[in-house]
């Protein structure tokens, strides 16, 4: 079983992970922005964060990079609504082990 964090402002995409991860056996918490998901990550040793990039109090990315410098290895997702072939790349290259455009997951739920 993983623990997972979600990092999202949306609250149906965030639900819609949160039931999906839950229903394969998987502990789930949910942030709304990157204070809170800042602060989720110190209290936890998580095994994957899914990080919107887009978020109410700045770009996911300033999370990534300070995820990545933790040690404790995270594997790090990268959602986004607006999934164009150079946010993806600058969001690998920034250290994400994949990236996720929103439109793709939401046809999970």
């Amino acid at each position: 079983m993983a623990s997972i964090l979600i990092i999202d402002d949306d609250n149906l995409m965030c639900d819609t992970m949160n039931r999906l991860i839950r229903r394969i056996g998987h502990d789930t918490l949910c942030a709304q922005n990157l204070k809170e998901g800042l602060a989720l990550v110190t209290q936890h040793n998580f095994d994957v964060v899914f990080l919107d990039v887009r978020l109410p109090d700045g770009n996911g990315l300033e999370l990534l990079a300070w995820i990545r410098d933790r040690r404790h290895p995270i594997a790090v997702l990268i959602l986004t609504g607006s999934g164009d072939r150079d946010s993806a790349l600058a969001a690998l290259k920034a250290g994400a082990d994949d990236y996720l455009p929103k439109d793709r997951l939401s046809q999970l739920g």
